[in-house]
């Protein structure tokens, strides 16, 4: 996917709704800046505490101070579920 964006005169990036909805960004979100090669690199800031815990006899997704993208949610539940399996079958 490619956009434009343009620099306010502060110097601030503004990015496009269909974006933030992609990658589960809110405001307030922390985004890691890398220089590359070719030019500057964004990407959300996970935090190492984020995943499924329990919760009144439910998993649920917990992440401290960040929003998760759909792929790290998604991966989560499978890995809760495969856990779920084994332990259902006894391994």
């Amino acid at each position: 996917m490619k956009t434009s964006v343009a620099l306010d005169k502060a110097g601030r990036v503004v990015l496009p709704k269909p974006l933030r909805d992609r990658f589960g960004l809110r405001p307030g979100d922390t985004l890691d800046l890398e220089i590359a090669e070719a030019g500057v690199v964004l990407k959300p800031r996970r935090f190492a505490a984020a995943g499924l815990v329990e919760a009144g006899g439910r998993r649920v997704w917990s992440a401290p101070g960040a929003s998760a993208g759909l792929d790290e949610i998604e991966e989560a539940v499978a890995r809760g579920r495969a856990d779920r399996d084994r332990r259902a079958m006894g391994l």
